[in-house]
């Protein structure tokens, strides 16, 4: 059965990426578990005399996923003076290999949401949703039948959608096997995104190099490789950061290569790890917020 989001008051030490609870000290978030509940009506405070946030507010729920088999979490922040996600567009962020709805919300999204529309950028409200989508799914159909991609298309944001928030003005961000994910998804469902940005995405020149947890087959590195997807990808706006000593620089140096416009970001200092993809996120969520509308 599909769950109310639920406020969170606190987020789970037992998420993969140690040390980033820090970030999130102050920006609203607290911690009650998701329950299994009855209704997928979003469970957002709704009384008239709820006086709007100063600080983004985080707020967990799951639904039972055709696609992937299993119940599936996700986690959506709202921005400082929301307490609904009604007309606000969003961000959707995609973790890395091993992480889940957690993962990227722990790098400090609802500060960084916060200082974007509160601080001297002053910029226009936006939403930020987490889902879990698999630990090693690499956001494609797989051959046990499982396919992350679709229960983002067909089930998580239809659900985001009657909740309030205006889909139609998505963008798209990943750390990793996320980042690939969002450039695979905006490639092969042209209309989906206004814009991408993603750190580090999880890419290989050949399907020789690629772990076999990434493809069930070479056929299926073929069918899913970014580097036949060029003109595809080419029709929405990227930024596409990673870091010099990433093990993903080659080919991410090469996808950048083929692309033009030349995607935004680029290669700085810095390896496949949380300073780097932290440090990105703020030009992420600027670059996807101004594509937004």
């Amino acid at each position: 059965m599909p769950t109310r989001p639920r406020r969170v008051e606190g987020i789970s030490r037992r998420a993969l990426i140690a040390g980033s609870l820090a970030a999130l000290t102050g920006c609203g978030i607290g911690a009650r578990p998701t329950t299994p509940g009855t209704s997928g009506t979003p469970d957002y405070p709704t009384t008239k005399s709820t006086a709007p946030p100063a600080h983004s507010s985080v707020y967990e729920g799951q639904f039972s996923s055709t696609y992937r088999k299993v119940a599936v979490k996700y986690q959506v922040c709202l921005p400082p003076g929301h307490t609904s996600p009604k007309g606000l567009p969003l961000i959707l962020g995609l973790h890395g290999f091993g992480g889940d709805a957690r993962q990227i919300m722990e790098l400090g999204v609802p500060k960084l949401i916060d200082a974007f529309v509160s601080g001297k950028q002053r910029g226009r409200p936006v939403g930020f949703v987490t889902v879990d989508g698999g630990q090693g799914s690499y956001y494609h159909r797989r051959k046990d039948g499982t396919d992350a991609a679709a229960m983002i298309v067909k089930e998580l944001l239809p659900r985001l959608k009657s909740s309030g928030f205006d889909t139609s003005r998505l963008g798209l961000q990943g750390i990793s096997m996320g980042g690939y994910g969002a450039l695979l998804l905006a490639a092969t469902n042209r209309g989906l995104a206004r814009g991408v940005a993603v750190s580090a995405p999880a890419i290989w020149l050949r399907a020789s190099e690629a772990p076999v947890v990434a493809f069930d087959s070479p056929q299926d590195f073929q069918a899913h490789n970014l580097f036949t997807m060029v003109p595809q990808l080419q029709r929405v706006p990227l930024r596409i950061d990673c870091g010099d000593v990433d093990p993903f620089v080659k080919a991410t140096t090469a996808l950048r290569a083929k692309l033009r416009p030349t995607p935004a970001g680029g290669i700085s200092p810095g390896g496949h790890d949380n300073d780097f993809f932290t440090a990105r996120l703020p030009e992420q969520i600027a670059f996807l917020a101004a594509r937004l509308g």
